[in-house]
Formats: C-alpha cells, sequence, structure tokens
C-alpha cells in the first residue's frame, strides 16, 4: 500500500472539509517519519474542525467497521473509513489511528504502523511505504 494512497486523501479532506469552508485563511500540515520502530503519519489542519457529535459519529464508523468489516452507508465520512478500512485490512490490530477535532480550531489525524511487518511464516511483506 502506497503512503499516497493515505496522505493524499487525508490532505484534501483536511482543505475540503476543514479549510474550505472558512471564511479566512488556513494551514494544513503533514508529518510523515519513524518513531521507534513504528511508521508515524500525521495530517492536521486549522479549519473548522468537528464537534463533539461529528466527532463520535466519525468514530462509530470506524468501530462499526471493526466489528462488521462494512463501510458505512452514509456518503459523509465514507473517504476517512475507507483509508481505515484499507490500513485495517493490511495491519489488522497493530494499526493506531487517531483522530481528535474541536470546532473552530481544527481536525487532527495520527496513524501509527509497524515499519516491519512480517505475517505468517515470518517472511516480510511490503507496506505503507512500497
Amino acid at each position: 500500500m502506497h503512503a499516497k494512497m493515505i496522505i493524499q486523501p487525508l490532505v484534501e479532506n483536511a482543505v475540503f472539509h476543514g479549510l474550505e469552508p472558512k471564511e479566512e485563511s488556513g494551514t494544513v500540515g503533514v508529518f510523515v517519519g519513524k518513531e521507534k520502530e513504528r511508521l508515524a503519519i500525521r495530517v492536521w489542519d486549522s479549519g473548522c474542525g468537528m464537534d463533539e457529535k461529528e466527532l463520535e459519529t466519525l468514530k462509530n464508523k470506524l468501530k462499526e467497521f471493526d466489528r462488521t468489516s462494512l463501510l458505512p452507508m452514509q456518503k459523509h465520512g465514507i473517504g476517512m473509513v475507507n483509508i481505515y478500512r484499507r490500513l485495517r485490512l493490511f495491519y489488522s490490530d497493530q494499526l493506531e489511528f487517531n483522530v481528535t477535532s474541536k470546532k473552530g480550531e481544527g481536525t487532527r489525524i495520527e496513524i501509527l504502523v509497524p515499519l516491519d511487518r512480517k505475517m505468517e511464516g515470518e517472511e516480510p511483506v511490503s507496506g505503507i511505504l512500497d
């Protein structure tokens, strides 16, 4: 799975949902780096953010995917859940996927995955940077 398949939709979400509705300018930040033995990806914006109810709805969609392996029927939030789905299918419980947001202040997505994931048979498999 290529990193651009993860980062590009998150940046698009930050611009479209976070910054575009604001009347003043804002910023989007991206960090990709090694932390301990994990790859860390963070995308954040200084946009509109989500209120507690919107954030909880998004987190519930992620939990629902974990429970059912189905994508939500509603269009809103499907991009984030699709990214989560692809990462969860590849990294299973080794994935850390955190979303924080505050209305009027912005949103932050943090993804942590192992750099060298092994499957059955202990053969290294390609991952997010391939």
